[in-house]
């Protein structure tokens, strides 16, 4: 309704490592960099976190979840909004230049244009764009990513979210489940 910003909604987010391995999908017994945070009264919401890697065949790319409250979420409603956000190319190809930790980041994105990827492929160039972080900083200090995601509450909503193409890539292809209360 113009970008009202929502209170106390709650945002899980989840996103690869260095190299393109997610906990709970690659490896199903360690959980790392996943979170929820709830919206504060300006609808913001701050996570601390690493730069995703960039995995063959993917566009860098952090996936959320938002739902009306965190109630809702550790209690397995539907999310009122599942996508993901894209990561700029020119701070993705920066960090990649960093061998040793993100030793295969650089090739994969040379691979892959945001046009081509299955995920963000279907939008307009302004979808991109909004769909895009938008990142302040120094890559050899600390950078800074923020996005506006608007949520439409007249779209249809489900309890499970679609997999992507090849499935969800975890032993059994299924939904990994919310990180544990508390």
């Amino acid at each position: 309704d113009g970008c009202t910003p929502l209170v106390g909604a709650a945002i899980y987010l989840w996103h690869c490592d260095t190299t393109g391995l997610y906990s709970l999908y690659d490896t199903t017994d360690r959980n790392y960099l996943r979170g929820v945070g709830v919206s504060d009264a300006d609808g913001k919401v701050r996570f601390t976190t690493i730069y995703p890697g960039c995995y063959d065949g993917r566009w860098p790319h952090i996936h959320f979840e938002i739902f009306d409250s965190i109630d809702a979420a550790v209690a397995g409603e539907a999310s009122v909004l599942t996508a993901q956000i894209a990561m700029p190319e020119a701070e993705s190809a920066q960090v990649y230049q960093d061998n040793a930790l993100y030793s295969n980041g650089t090739a994969n994105l040379n691979r892959i244009t945001i046009a081509s990827d299955n995920v963000f492929s279907d939008n307009s160039a302004d979808e991109i764009t909004q769909q895009t972080m938008v990142i302040t900083g120094d890559v050899n200090t600390a950078l800074h990513g923020t996005v506006t995601i608007p949520v439409d509450y007249t779209t249809e909503r489900s309890t499970s979210m679609a997999p992507p193409l090849g499935g969800f890539g975890g032993p059994d292809g299924q939904r990994p489940p919310m990180p544990p209360k508390g």
